[in-house]
C-alpha cells in the first residue's frame, strides 16, 4: 500500500497496530461462532500474536500467528497454530466416522496451518496444514500393543 500524504513525501505508506479484544469478540466463518480475546499485532508487512485465547465448538484454544519471510525481498508466508484439547465426542460429531468408537476423552491436539501471502485474496486460498498428537488424554481401546490407558503419550 502507497499513499503519499503530503507532496514530496516518496516513501510508502508505514502501518503499525493492534487489534484487541479484552473480552470475548466473536467471529463467525462458515456459521460457525469463534469467541476471540487477545492481540493481533500488526504492520503493513506482518501479523504477530503469541497467544490469542479463542472459543470454538465449546471448546478453549489457542492461537499464536507468525509472519515469516526467509530473506529481506522473500516472500511472506503466514502461519496459524491452534492448540487446544479436543474431546472426542466433539471431533466425531464434526467428523463422522466408527473409528471414534475406539476413542475416549479427549486429545490435546496441535494444528499448524501455513499460507503464502501472495494467494491472500484467491478464492480458494492453498493451504498447508499439519495436525499432530501425542494422544496425551485418550483412551485407546485396542488389542496392545495398539491400545493406551488417558495417562500414556505416544
Amino acid at each position: 500500500m502507497a499513499i503519499p500524504l503530503r507532496k514530496g513525501n516518496k516513501g510508502p505508506l508505514r502501518l503499525a497496530g493492534e487489534l484487541s479484544w479484552p473480552g470475548p469478540a466473536v467471529l463467525t466463518i462458515r456459521d460457525q461462532d469463534i469467541e476471540l480475546a487477545g492481540k493481533l499485532r500488526f504492520t503493513e508487512r506482518d501479523l504477530q500474536a503469541q497467544s490469542i485465547e479463542a472459543k470454538l465448538r465449546g471448546v478453549s484454544i489457542r492461537l499464536r500467528v507468525d509472519t515469516r519471510r526467509s530473506g529481506k525481498d522473500a516472500a511472506a508466508t503466514t502461519h496459524i497454530q491452534v492448540t487446544g484439547r479436543f474431546p472426542t465426542a466433539v471431533l466425531a460429531r464434526r467428523f463422522p466416522s466408527q473409528a471414534w468408537k475406539l476413542l475416549e476423552s479427549q486429545a490435546r491436539l496441535a494444528l499448524e496451518l501455513t499460507f503464502a501471502d501472495a494467494n491472500l485474496g484467491k478464492s480458494m486460498l492453498p493451504l498447508d496444514f499439519e495436525l499432530t498428537s501425542d494422544l496425551s488424554g485418550l483412551t485407546v481401546t485396542l488389542p496392545n500393543p495398539l491400545g493406551k490407558p488417558a495417562v500414556g503419550t505416544r
